[in-house]
């Protein structure tokens, strides 16, 4: 008798356990995708960026943003790659900008001071959604380190989430002329 009221405790324990690590995994995913939404919008504003300013300037050579958009839209890379590729894409960025700064031959009308205005809303909305991504990623490792989720999370294949840290194309905003 007392045997069995103590298998149906664990069970209840550990179905609670277990409920408590879902959830919280599932709030890692929704805040993920949202981040992942926000990021693949950079890219068709790194675009539009990187073509207005090609069309003013030879020498400037456009990076491979479409090719990378097409490989994360088909799922083609790796999570451990994104932090690579974004760091390659805020380079890219700041690049174009400083180039557009630079060179007189760009015109700076309405339509670069839309694009820029766009790309800094557009990384505030990474920023926020990088804190919260990591934060939500910081509870589900705590989680996971908790008795009695500790006692079945490696076993069920429950792993530690890495924090992401992807640097953002900051810039001192200009005013137009």
């Amino acid at each position: 008798m007392i045997t069995g009221l103590i298998i149906v405790v664990v069970i209840i324990i550990l179905i609670y356990s277990y409920g408590k690590v879902e959830n919280q995994e599932s709030l890692c995913k929704e805040t993920y995708n949202y981040l992942q939404e926000c990021l693949m919008k950079r890219y068709d504003i790194a675009e539009h960026l990187t073509t207005y300013v090609a069309q003013f300037v030879n020498y400037y050579q456009k990076p491979m943003t479409g090719d990378f958009k097409a490989l994360r839209e088909a799922n083609r890379v790796r999570f451990y790659e994104i932090e690579h590729i974004e760091t390659y894409l805020t380079e890219a960025i700041i690049k174009a900008i400083k180039i557009a700064e630079e060179e007189t031959d760009v015109v700076k009308g309405d339509e670069y001071y839309e694009i820029l205005k766009e790309l800094n809303q557009n990384e505030r909305y990474i920023y926020y959604a990088l804190i919260e991504c990591n934060r939500q990623r910081e509870l589900y490792n705590e989680k996971l380190h908790v008795f009695p989720i500790i006692l079945f999370a490696r076993f069920y294949g429950y792993q530690d989430k890495a924090m992401l840290q992807i640097p953002l194309a900051t810039y001192p905003p200009k005013e137009k002329k």
